[in-house]
Order: C-alpha cells, then structure tokens, then sequence
C-alpha cells in the first residue's frame, strides 16, 4: 500500500514497475491502489499561498536564516490549515475508513485472504507494506484480519503518516493478540535532519510528514509513527 497523495494512473504505473521485482522472488504481490490523487493540488495550493503571503517573488530557495525559514514554514502551515490541504488529507483517511465497511474495498480484501488461507491448509504466509499514508491500510487491514482469525508473517512500513493514536489502536493489538510478530514489525524512518532538509512543493522547507504533523492533523505537531523524533524522548517538550 503505497503513499495516498497518488492518482490512480500514477498507482498503476508504480505497481508495472514493481511486480516483476516480487514475482521473481517468489511472492505474489496484491497492490492497494487508491483513487485520490491531491498531490498536485496540494503542492500548487501551497504555491499559490506563498505567492499570496511573501509576494510574486516567493521565498528565496537559498540565503534564509534558520529563524526566518521556521517563520515561514509556520506561516504556511497556519495557511494549510484554512485551505483545503486539511480537508484532501482528512478525506483520504476517511476514505479507508469507510473501506472497511461491510462490502468495501478491505474488508472484501480480507474476506479473500481468509479463504486463500483456507485453500492451502494455513500455509499461506502475508506480508504487509506500507508506505507514508499506506500505513493506514495496513494498520486497518490486520484490525480485519483480528476479525477473522488472520495472521501476518510481517509488516513493514517506509515513513508512515500515521499518528500514534492509530497506531495504538491498531498495530499494537495486532502484536499482543499475537496476529502480528513483535519482531516481524518495522518501522523505517530518515534521520530528523533529513526530514529538516527536505521540502514540499519547494516553498514549504521540511518534509511532508513535517506538514502532516504541524497543519494537517488534528493537533499542531501531533506526533507521527513515520517521524524518528516521536521515538526520541528528548523532544517530548520541545515547544
């Protein structure tokens, strides 16, 4: 399950590239693809935000102090949270929200991993993946699988977009009830100074799990799974 800023074209043409590289190690990949595509409109909401707070000129790509950057930044994520970058990242988690109701998307998905399992006598092993905003399907799905008496050999996630809150919810259920091997549980995340050097639709200068957490979730800097500094006690109390 990949990253949920993704149109449905975009999807498709990443699970062609991605395949052949499963199938040839001997698993048989199934792809969650989504429907909601807002990357775009997100980068040139930002864009268009910026223009409108600091002018035609925008913000200068070098030259800016470490001060000034975070002023910036913070101004724009006060910006994306009355504009409707909140609004496309709630809607998409709604989305697999609601794709765990009775006929949707995962909850037939799970129904059919169950009867697979089934058919070959409990040898059937699964996988999870999960990358950024994926982490929602797969934390949902193994919620699915309690449901069902469904195990997961693993799960391992790139950068999730989840907030601890869900990941209580689901993923540490998943592992006390035994669904999912405490070991076989992994989290991959970029170094706070990566995250600090990298950027969003080049006006907004930190990653988007930086914006995920500061504007676009509930709280301002709602600790995400995805962010090492949610790991490190250090910055529990850091503003």
């Amino acid at each position: 399950a990949h990253g949920g800023l993704n149109s449905e074209a975009e999807s498709i043409r990443r699970i062609r590239v991605l395949w052949p590289a499963f199938e040839s190690n001997g698993i048989y990949p199934l792809f969650v693809t989504w429907k909601s595509g807002p990357g775009e409109t997100i980068h040139d909401m930002l864009q268009d935000s910026a223009r409108g707070l600091f002018g035609e000129a925008g913000i200068p790509a070098r030259g800016i102090t470490e001060s000034l950057r975070e002023a910036t930044d913070r101004t724009l994520e006060v910006a994306a949270r009355g504009l409707l970058v909140r609004a496309a990242w709630s809607e998409m988690k709604e989305n697999v929200a609601r794709s765990s109701e009775e006929g949707h998307g995962l909850d037939v998905l799970a129904d059919r991993l169950r009867d697979l399992q089934r058919a070959t006598d409990g040898e059937l092993e699964i996988h999870l993946m999960g990358h950024s905003a994926g982490a929602f399907v797969c934390g949902r799905l193994l919620t699915e699988f309690g449901a069902r008496g469904l195990r997961a050999s693993s799960c391992t996630l790139f950068a999730p977009a989840c907030d601890l809150g869900f990941a209580l919810e689901h993923f540490r259920p998943a592992m006390l009830e035994k669904r999912l091997p405490r070991a076989r549980f992994l989290v991959h995340t970029l170094s706070d100074h990566l995250e600090r050097a990298d950027n969003v639709a080049k006006v907004y200068g930190k990653s988007l799990l930086y914006l995920v957490s500061r504007a676009l979730e509930r709280w301002h800097k709602t600790p995400l799974l995805g962010l090492c500094t949610a790991f490190d006690a250090a910055t529990a109390d850091n503003g």
